[in-house]
């Protein structure tokens, strides 16, 4: 009886971070997971075995992943506690097991992130196509089209945002000591999909680093028979809203805009969501992303991230890759399949929705050629948490909604940094003032003229945004005076917009290159190699 070498691999991993060198229940769950996808696939590979995975358990059959887990097992069996051993046995002999953690969610303390966090399970298939099985090799099909990161360079991970993160759990903020070369994806709540936001970046640059808020994807686990355990949930960023919006006379509509469609990207934090990280959350983790790419490519990404990106600690929250996953859902198409890859080995390696997801968050920020930043990023001490003005706002919206290009905005105007991407917005002109507001509170004299602003994502319906504003104009029309108007039925102003230019055909594979003067994110990815899976999933 053989251990397939996928789960092999895996064991050596769990083995070598084990603490007293044997693997707990915690880690077990992990083979156990293995194990059933491989279950999965034998059963694919085999129609006339029963659909059930309880049954397949009482079958004359026995499963591929069983075969294996018994046989690791049974080799090594004092590098096991007696609780692994035991959900081990009881998975062999059942078909189930019981989780013993629960997700670590991020209830966010912030003000702007109490509401309810996203739910990612809207967002999965009932049903995950067959993947296609493609050679470890880079010919591809046709080449595809990616969207590019902001090319500003920022000294902040690109899912961590600079400012100091108030006491939450959100993936958005990153020091301004932590790699450039990281985009902060908003954390999420306890979810396991967002969009990410960087830290340290200069308010000047072109590509924001932020940690993005748990916002940006609901990744997709693979298929698993019926009574598996649910797959661990997706870390998410929180749901800011409001009631609906107040009726206005509505006498001139300066802005409609409809841009590419953007979809809902995973933010992976940065902190782990399980003692170790967890594949589903966070890239670092064994049987996660870059773990399966490097069984293909035989690098060793996955150290990498784990060396560099690996944290722990309720300060670091909301660090994530909220901005390569915003960045990702604007220039990219959709995934649509999982892929199935040859692994360096011979095995078959699959790679869910999400993990492709995954990897396509390390390099995003070389499938742009430049990034347009507009506002300055708020840091606290000595910043404006009003900027950008509405003025300002208003008019690069105008600008913007020239072409087609989706945008990137950080919702939240305190110190962290929450990305999602937007792809529609409307701006009506009136000189009537919204209901509720004092217009009296205007001090300066001139024309007074009332902005509502109304934003969408097609990949985060429930973070529309809202937005009331005045600016005064002097008889030359230039602007007096502005400010924003928050009431119960709107949002508080944003801090800062920015929307990346694709840096050629991202169909093309020829595009699909680091690019010198951007900081690699993961020097262990192999671009090449994302872009042949990424083409697989669309294909």
């Amino acid at each position: 009886m053989k251990t397939n070498t996928q789960m092999k691999a895996i064991y050596k991993d769990l083995k070598k971070e084990a603490q007293g060198g044997q693997i707990n229940e915690q880690q077990m769950q992990t083979l156990i997971k293995n194990a059933q996808e491989l279950n999965q696939s034998s059963k694919s590979n085999h129609p006339h075995l029963q659909s059930i995975a309880g049954h397949l358990h009482h079958s004359h059959h026995t499963p591929k992943g069983n075969k294996s887990l018994k046989a690791l097992i049974k080799h090594h069996t004092d590098r096991f506690t007696p609780q692994a051993c035991t959900m081990a046995k009881n998975f062999l002999r059942t078909g189930t097991f019981t989780q013993t953690h629960t997700s670590h969610s991020t209830a966010n303390t912030h003000s702007h992130h109490t509401s309810a966090p996203l739910s990612p399970i809207s967002h999965r298939p009932s049903s995950i196509p067959t993947p296609t099985t493609i050679s470890a090799t880079h010919a591809m099909p046709a080449p595809v089209a990616i969207r590019p990161t902001p090319s500003s360079t920022l000294n902040a991970p690109s899912n961590i945002s600079s400012r100091p993160a108030t006491p939450v759990v959100n993936t958005h903020v990153i020091p301004t000591t932590v790699p450039s070369s990281f985009r902060p994806t908003m954390p999420s709540t306890p979810v396991i999909n967002t969009p990410v936001v960087s830290v340290g970046m200069p308010s000047s640059s072109p590509r924001p680093t932020m940690p993005s808020a748990p916002v940006i994807n609901t990744p997709v686990v693979s298929a698993a028979t019926p009574s598996a355990p649910p797959a661990p949930t997706i870390v998410e960023a929180p749901s800011l809203s409001v009631n609906g919006p107040e009726t206005i006379n509505a006498s001139n509509v300066i802005v409609d805009f409809h841009g590419k469609k953007t979809w809902n990207v995973h933010w992976f934090p940065m902190k782990e969501t399980k003692v170790g990280g967890d594949p589903i959350n966070n890239l670092y983790a064994v049987g996660g992303p870059l773990h399966k790419l490097d069984m293909v490519s035989g690098k060793n990404a996955r150290g990498y991230e784990n060396n560099n990106y690996h944290k722990t600690g309720s300060e670091h929250a909301w660090w994530g890759h909220c901005n390569n996953a915003s960045e990702v859902a604007c220039l990219l198409p959709e995934v649509k399949r999982p892929v199935v890859m040859k692994g360096a080995d011979g095995s078959e390696v699959k790679f869910t929705k999400n993990d492709i997801q995954g990897i396509l968050t390390k390099v995003s920020s070389h499938l742009s050629s430049n990034v347009d930043f507009k506002g300055d990023r708020y840091n606290g001490a000595g910043g404006n948490p009003f900027d950008p003005a509405p003025e300002l706002f208003i008019s690069t919206l105008k600008e913007w909604s020239k072409d087609t290009l989706a945008f990137v905005m950080d919702i939240d105007n305190k110190e962290q940094v929450w990305n999602f991407p937007y792809d529609s917005a409307k701006i009506i002109e009136s000189s009537t003032a919204p209901a509720g507001f004092n217009a009296s509170s205007i001090s300066a004299s001139g024309d007074v003229k009332y902005y509502h602003i109304n934003m969408e994502g097609s990949g985060y319906p429930d973070k529309r945004r809202v937005y009331d504003c005045y600016v005064v104009y002097g008889n030359d029309g230039k602007v007096v005076s502005s400010n924003w108007i928050k009431m119960p039925s709107n949002h508080a102003n944003p801090d800062f917009l920015w929307r990346p230019h694709p840096v050629g055909d991202l169909m093309s594979k020829n595009t699909w290159t680091y690019k010198d003067g951007i900081k690699v994110n993961n020097p262990e990815v192999d671009m090449g190699l994302v872009y042949d899976i990424y083409m697989q999933s669309i294909a």
